[in-house]
């Protein structure tokens, strides 16, 4: 139970590993909401459809895999919407050797509507 006392005293965030709309709002309003702790989601598949809550609460987001996506014919960078919303979003490999592709990573997503400054944090100190 360390962690979570340690995350009581804000010494550290929750991460949580969240696909679906209703977990990721399930999650938000128990973390930040209830106990308004440090929270992290990690890669909200659904995050467009939880947008409200997010956009409320704030948590930070952890993308691996939602760089581009397309809607309806159009393109969505999650990471930009996100960083525009003022959630702080951070991108990580998710392989021991993947770190190396990160650059590439936030170019692209930067090449998508991410802003160079919110590039930087997102492999840095967000």
């Amino acid at each position: 139970l360390e962690p979570f006392r340690r995350a009581f005293r804000g010494d550290l965030a929750i991460a949580v590993d969240v696909d679906r709309r209703d977990e990721i709002e399930a999650v938000i309003r128990l973390v930040r909401g209830e106990y308004d702790l440090g929270l992290v989601l990690l890669n909200p598949t659904e995050y467009a459809f939880a947008r409200s809550s997010i956009e409320e609460r704030r948590p930070d987001v952890l993308l691996q895999k939602l760089i581009v996506d397309e809607v309806d014919g159009g393109l969505r960078v999650p990471s930009a919407e996100l960083a525009r919303a003022g959630v702080r979003v951070a991108f990580y490999s998710g392989i021991a050797n993947g770190g190396r592709s990160l650059r590439e990573v936030a170019a692209w997503a930067v090449h998508h509507g991410l802003s160079p400054q919110d590039a930087l944090a997102a492999l840095t100190s967000w």
